[in-house]
């Protein structure tokens, strides 16, 4: 499996949550990872570890707060 770490900051409306995957050297591109709503990013370890196999390097966040859309 790609190594990753998971992050966390404060919202205003409650923790965002990150997850970034690494890989050995410099970055050939970068990819940003959005599951739907209700699941969780592990099942996409395994697209995570294959794009970092590629030279990708992976982004994904989720929020444990409340959202709120304006228009």
């Amino acid at each position: 499996m790609a190594p990753s770490r998971e992050w966390a900051i404060q919202g205003s409306n409650g923790e965002i949550v990150g997850r970034t995957w690494t890989g050995d050297g410099a970055p050939r591109y970068v990819v940003v990872l959005v599951h739907g709503y209700g699941e969780h990013v592990g099942r996409y370890e395994y697209v995570a570890d294959v794009l970092v196999g590629h030279g990708a390097r992976g982004v994904r966040g989720r929020s444990s707060g409340a959202w709120e859309v304006g228009g």
